[in-house]
């Protein structure tokens, strides 16, 4: 009876090691791990910066004219969102003062005024003493193109020459580069996801992807989460690519989650390196002031804990052992009566 009852309990102990060998071979125990990519205050310059270039003229129309010029040489924006603002005042000086022709033209359309030909000026404005030109150059000119502009003061009356006097700028309005901050994400892991090896591996993930951001004053940013290197720089010279993992325009503070892949590589000896796609962030200032903006980026994962499966599979190969021994005791004795 005793040999019966313990052939039973030798026969439960090695279904039980099986049973804990197989859920260490098949059972997949996962583990959400966190881990901190960034976290700091990014400072950024304004959006744009201004460039003023001044002029102070006097036209007066000779005897033998009926005008007077002015030239200005213009250099349009080389991007878009850049901007060339003319702004200047016309006053006559004569006492009693002469009314007097203003002309704003472009290099074609003086040379069909001169002709007397049809034209299109910027600005035109007749039989005036005095007045405010203001006028945005923007879409005028091509990238990298000059031209002169012709500021014209032209006899109102027949033998009245007037003579103006022009006081103005120039304001260039330029994209400033340093509004814009571009970070990968790249982290030794450490211990945070898997132990050292002795041996290189990769590993690749499915994850989640949280940004935090918030302006620590006044203003707004756009943030873009974007694939490779080159679209984060296009944005300071050509604008947010399309193909943006993520991107939030205008704002104070954003809070996201996005799917991501993780790669954790690691070399022999040494701690495990992890790379992120999308793998690069970009934060623009919108403003036209200095900002400061508070970034956090984490990427959260679920890994296998090979420490779990270890326990079961020591655990299984132990009461296998246990369950073998008493039942090769119970068979000797057995065969020894």
């Amino acid at each position: 009876m005793d040999a019966l009852r313990r052939s039973s309990a030798a026969y439960a102990l090695m279904v039980t090691g099986v049973m804990l060998l197989l859920l260490a071979l098949f059972v997949d125990v996962r583990t959400t791990t966190t881990v901190a990519l960034i976290d700091e205050v990014v400072s950024l310059g304004p959006a744009w910066f201004y460039e003023a270039w001044p002029f102070e003229e006097v036209l007066l129309v000779e005897e033998g004219k009926t005008y007077a010029v002015f030239n200005l040489t213009v250099y349009g924006p080389s991007e878009e969102g850049e901007n060339v603002t003319l702004s200047f005042t016309a006053t006559e000086t004569s006492m009693p003062r002469r009314p007097f022709n203003l002309y704003v033209l472009d290099d074609a359309d003086f040379l069909l005024w001169s002709l007397g030909k049809k034209y299109e000026p910027l600005y035109e404005a007749k039989g005036i003493t005095e007045c405010h030109v203001e006028l945005s150059i923007k879409g005028i000119y091509v990238v990298e193109e000059h031209r002169e502009l012709h500021i014209v003061v032209e006899e109102h009356e027949e033998g009245l020459k007037p003579c103006v006097k022009l006081e103005g700028e120039l304001v260039y309005v330029f994209r400033n580069h340093d509004c814009t901050r571009v970070l990968s994400f790249d982290y030794i892991l450490q211990e945070d996801i898997v132990s050292l090896h002795a041996w290189p591996y990769f590993e690749s993930h499915e994850g989640v992807m949280h940004v935090e951001a918030e302006a620590l004053g006044p203003g707004e940013f756009n943030l873009y989460v974007l694939e490779s290197e080159e679209e984060a720089y296009d944005i300071v010279f050509t604008g947010p690519s399309p193909s943006a993992a993520y991107e939030a325009r205008g704002v104070r503070e954003v809070s996201a989650d996005i799917p991501c892949r993780i790669y954790v590589q690691a070399p022999p000896f040494e701690p495990p390196f992890c790379t992120v796609s999308p793998g690069f962030i970009a934060i623009q200032n919108v403003s036209d002031e200095e900002l400061e903006v508070r970034l956090s980026v984490s990427v959260s994962l679920a890994t296998r804990n090979l420490i779990v499966n270890m326990a079961l599979g020591l655990a299984g190969v132990t009461t296998l052992i246990v369950g073998l021994t008493i039942f090769l005791l119970a068979r000797g004795k057995a065969a020894a009566k």
